[in-house]
């Protein structure tokens, strides 16, 4: 069960600093065309674009003296640069400050300051903190199987393959049916190495036993992705064993 934890990277807002209210909002992007001679339009496909997270915060202090050293704490770790922001404990986004307001009180005596705060994701997107891992022994070729993703925003995951069955395996070809999203590696994968693609677009990276192997990959390095619910992944190759690492992903905190 998720409980309220409101703070950005190890500050939290508790105590002398209350959050008042929140809010957050996203747009999406997309290009559109229009075709001579044709009616209607044609726009690719829809992207999440930046998130704007607001929070309203009252900051007490005992003396005015209290109050300024509360405050410069506050703007000091929240000016940090990009850090998770939790709303829950269960969940966080990467963003960072943009813009902060302060205004005082009337009749608080000066002890008092109320301040919205804004944050900006590029990333657009919530993710849990657990790090989740599936693992697939492939005994067969091809081999159609099904992991449920329980996030509901689509994920890029780490997959690795793992020569651990007995075998090299010479080729490997990856598919998720519910996307129609797809790879192929084609160099060999000697018995008990591995291979680890990272479909993350911050990292795309391949790698043969540790070393870069992007020459031999073919498809959208960053086009596979988990989309929410049951997402039928189709394998051809020989035996091995498949270690899909991922984050759930959330529109919403």
């Amino acid at each position: 069960m998720a409980n309220i934890e409101i703070k950005f990277g190890c500050f939290t807002f508790s105590g002398n600093y209350i959050v008042t209210g929140y809010n957050f909002s996203n747009n999406t992007k997309s290009k559109i065309y229009n075709v001579a001679q044709r009616n209607g339009i044609v726009s690719d496909e829809e992207r999440l674009g930046a998130t704007t997270i607001t929070l309203n915060v009252n900051v007490k202090g005992t003396t005015v003296d209290n109050l300024r050293t509360n405050i410069s704490t506050m703007i000091k770790e929240i000016s940090a640069g990009k850090r998770g922001l939790y709303l829950y404990d269960d969940r966080y986004i990467i963003c960072q400050k943009i813009s902060i307001t302060q205004t005082f009180p009337r009749g608080a005596g000066m002890l008092s300051a109320d301040f919205v705060i804004t944050f900006r994701s590029d990333s657009g997107f919530f993710q849990s903190v657990i790090l989740y891992s599936d693992t697939e022994i492939i005994a067969s070729s091809p081999t159609t199987y099904i992991l449920t993703y329980d996030g509901d925003a689509p994920s890029t995951p780490q997959i690795k393959f793992i020569a651990n069955q007995g075998n090299a395996v010479p080729t490997i070809s990856f598919e998720n049916l519910n996307t129609g999203k797809k790879f192929s590696y084609s160099a060999n994968l000697p018995e008990n190495k591995i291979l680890t693609i990272e479909c993350n677009p911050d990292i795309a990276t391949v790698e043969n036993d540790g070393v870069n192997d992007l020459g031999n990959y073919t498809g959208d390095l960053t086009a596979l992705e988990l989309v929410p619910g049951d997402n039928s992944l189709k394998y051809t190759g020989d035996n091995c064993s498949i270690v899909i690492v991922y984050y759930n992903k959330f529109y919403h905190a």
